[in-house]
């Protein structure tokens, strides 16, 4: 038995008002820790990333694929972490200590609780 009560293993299926589905398939315990791969299938193709900066199409009438490059991620976008996120998260937090400011931090918990709740 272990204290570590994270969900290990999450499938999530949603169906929009629209009619369109989605699937989110979560695993914490796995070879490719912390990596996220984002695959979007629609009738004429399909979209896929495994990193912040590219994103590959495949047009399933020509057979066409086309790789798109991020042409400006910011900064900290390929550090690890969320993509890098979690760095930008903690910059923005100290920028908004230092500078006494609150309207640096974008989001507080209640719309970061938000977000979060579709899983």
């Amino acid at each position: 038995q272990c204290d570590n009560d994270v969900c290990d293993h999450q499938v999530v299926s949603f169906e929009f008002a629209s009619g369109a589905t989605a699937t989110l398939n979560m695993i914490a315990t796995s070879e490719r820790v912390c990596e996220r791969e984002t695959r979007v299938y629609g009738s004429l193709g399909e979209l896929a990333t495994s990193d912040p900066l590219t994103v590959r199409h495949k047009d399933f009438r020509t057979g066409e694929v086309k790789v798109h490059h991020a042409a400006d991620a910011g900064p900290g976008a390929a550090l690890a972490g969320h993509g890098g996120a979690d760095q930008l998260l903690v910059d923005a937090f100290v920028r908004a200590v230092r500078a006494g400011d609150r309207g640096l931090v974008l989001t507080g918990p209640e719309e970061s609780l938000r977000s979060h709740r579709l899983a």
